[in-house]
């Protein structure tokens, strides 16, 4: 079911592989077992008549997914719908056939419940000092005669007074990233300057994601400062566009390599993040119109020419029936 926010769901059979009775593509968001075929039967189910049944297929398949995903409601993952589906695709497992028959993997439970690994916290040992003990000591005594000696002058010895050092902040860290358009002619090229929003949430935290905005040069890149250091799960939106999905990034402090989020998926014109028929009908209505006619909408104007024609109808069309977040490879 390729909808707007309807997760699409593949069947895998015992041996992690399609199972021949189910459809596929880059459209279907993950796999779960459904069974081999119509004539083997591995999926034990309720019955309606009562007692349990053997079936097969995404009838199957499906309600494994919807059962993980009410696992992660009760958990301290479900914070939102996006968090739960986000969480389903990053724990999925990669097995074969993933990124052609669907795109995330096999969906995998105990992954996706699991709780985040805590970071090793230095434990302080405690070092033994030595203490010096005075011991009593026998002193003879003799008899001596006085004889008048100049006292010494004392000197005085300066003392070093202790400078506190100051404590190191952690630097911040940059995050690079790169997008291509299709249809726009190559880069560099002032078409490809845009504007994107980004989203950084915390792997494995259901902490308040940080939240940026950038503007991308001649040639689809940009970068955001000033980022705490950590491992993110980064999500990036513009305008007319499906939003794209890269789990598990890790950012050290300073400059970090440019994360390529390969070419944007556009037609997504009223800004929902699906394309469908309400953005072919926002199309239509403005279609043959340039930036200096009357009913011109920019929204529809896919590769940013001036004009909607058949060339923002061909980007729209590719696209059509896809929704996002999409996975970065």
């Amino acid at each position: 079911a390729s909808c707007q926010h309807v997760v699409a769901v593949a069947s895998t059979d015992s041996n992690d592989t399609k199972s021949s009775l189910s459809t596929f593509g880059p459209w279907v968001h993950v796999a779960a077992p459904g069974g081999v075929n119509a004539l083997a039967h591995q999926i034990l189910s309720t019955s309606n008549t009562g007692g349990y049944v053997e079936m097969q297929g995404t009838s199957m398949a499906a309600p494994v997914v919807s059962g993980v995903a009410a696992l992660l409601w009760a958990s301290s993952y479900g914070t939102s719908s996006q968090a739960v589906v986000n969480r389903l695709f990053e724990t999925a497992d990669p097995v074969a056939g993933t990124g052609s028959s669907w795109a995330y993997g096999r969906i995998n439970a105990a992954a996706a419940v699991s709780a985040p690994q805590p970071s090793p916290t230095a434990t302080e040992t405690p070092t033994a000092t030595p203490t010096a003990t005075a011991s009593a000591t026998s002193t003879a005594t003799t008899t001596l005669t006085a004889t008048a000696t100049a006292s010494a002058t004392p000197t005085l010895t300066p003392t070093s007074t202790p400078t506190s050092s100051p404590t190191p902040q952690s630097a911040s860290a940059s995050f690079w990233g790169r997008i291509a358009f299709l249809g726009r002619g190559p880069a560099p090229n002032s078409s490809w300057q845009t504007t994107v929003q980004l989203s950084f949430q915390q792997s494995h935290s259901s902490a308040v994601p940080t939240t940026a905005s950038a503007t991308t040069d001649t040639s689809g890149e940009f970068v955001v400062p000033n980022l705490q250091p950590g491992t993110y799960d980064v999500q990036l939106k513009m305008a007319q566009g499906l939003s794209k999905l890269a789990p598990g990034v890790v950012l050290s402090p300073g400059n970090n390599p440019a994360l390529d989020f390969g070419q944007v998926a556009v037609g997504d014109i009223n800004g929902d993040d699906a394309i469908d028929l309400l953005d072919f009908s926002m199309l239509r209505t403005t279609f043959g119109k340039c930036d200096r006619d009357t009913g011109y909408d920019a929204r529809a104007d896919l590769n940013g020419d001036g004009c909607v024609d058949l060339l923002d109808f061909s980007l729209l069309r590719v696209n059509f029936g896809r929704f996002g977040p999409l996975l970065v490879p």
